[in-house]
């Protein structure tokens, strides 16, 4: 026992370290293209505050789970102010189109399952778009 104290290796520092758990490195990769393809979008629809997309694996950083019997796990992007986006899982009926949900609806969808501070952020954006 005493023999393999000392062949541990001094502590690493934090910066040092990879990060312990690979799911978050499959996230941040997971994140890259779905920002871009968020950012190109809000781009080409500038009067657009919400969008729905289908869910890229691994976007997630918690794990989702199966949706309820009936619907599948979707995206809900609301953009905010300097370029960014706020994401949130929601899950929908299949029969529901992406393309056909419009800011009046996806706005009602994020006012009931964002989280109080989501809907703050989404707050002062509206105010500042409406001046």
């Amino acid at each position: 026992m005493g023999s393999a104290l000392r062949r541990m290796e001094p502590a690493k520092k934090v910066t040092d370290m990879k990060d312990p758990y690979p799911v978050n490195a499959f996230y941040d990769k997971a994140g890259e293209p779905t920002s871009e393809t968020d950012r190109v979008w809000f781009e080409r629809h500038p009067e657009r505050v919400h969008r729905l997309r289908g869910l890229v694996p691994f976007e997630s950083m918690e794990p989702l789970g199966l949706p309820p019997l009936g619907m599948t796990w979707r995206i809900l992007v609301t953009r905010v102010e300097a370029g960014g986006r706020l994401r949130i899982p929601v899950p929908l009926p299949r029969n529901v189109s992406n393309e056909d949900a419009d800011d009046q609806q996806l706005a009602l969808v994020f006012d009931r399952i964002a989280p109080p501070d989501l809907r703050k952020i989404r707050a002062i954006t509206m105010k500042r778009l409406q001046r």
